[in-house]
């Protein structure tokens, strides 16, 4: 096995864990490594349920140095989807929503408006503006509702989830 020195301010973006989904997979695989030196797209410490959001939010705010201390959750989605699927269909949208509600807050506009997944492309932009600002308006409240829930899922059925630090 050989071995190569990777330059300090490299990172790598590992996004097998999004395609080989075992019930063997690696339980310690974190969406950022200790070092910060790889971001993990995958199931067990996933950023959002859909991996194509993870892997488009998890790397701009990555870059931006934005990821870290802002109150973005991580969640277990193999665990608790195996244990109960309706506590996962639940916890799944409340950090899908938290995180992207926090997303808006943290980046600009301009980048929000070029994430390819985003189900609302259909709707003409005023509408879509609209929604924003209410999503905005009701953010503090929203953020902590689901935050609390994460944490009684958590709790209840032994999982990982948890902010990122």
């Amino acid at each position: 096995m050989a071995t190569t020195r990777i330059t300090p301010s490299r990172i790598f973006v590992n996004c097998t864990g999004s395609f080989f989904r075992t019930p063997d997979m690696a339980e310690d695989l974190p969406c950022i490594a200790p070092q910060r030196t790889l971001i993990s797209i995958n199931a067990r410490d996933g950023f959002h349920f859909l991996t194509s959001v993870s892997a488009f939010f998890l790397t701009h705010l990555f870059y931006r140095d934005d990821l870290f201390g802002n109150g973005f959750h991580c969640l277990d989605h193999e665990a608790l989807f195996r244990q109960n699927r309706n506590a996962w269909v639940g916890a799944s949208a409340a950090q899908a929503y938290m995180n992207q509600a926090i997303a808006v807050q943290t980046l600009p506009l301009s980048l929000l408006d070029r994430c390819g997944p985003d189900l609302d492309r259909w709707s003409p932009l005023p509408r879509r503006m609209a929604g924003l600002f209410r999503m905005k308006a009701s953010a503090a409240q929203d953020i902590a509702h689901c935050r609390w829930v994460l944490d009684r899922v958590a709790d209840r059925f032994g999982i990982r989830c948890g902010p990122l630090v």
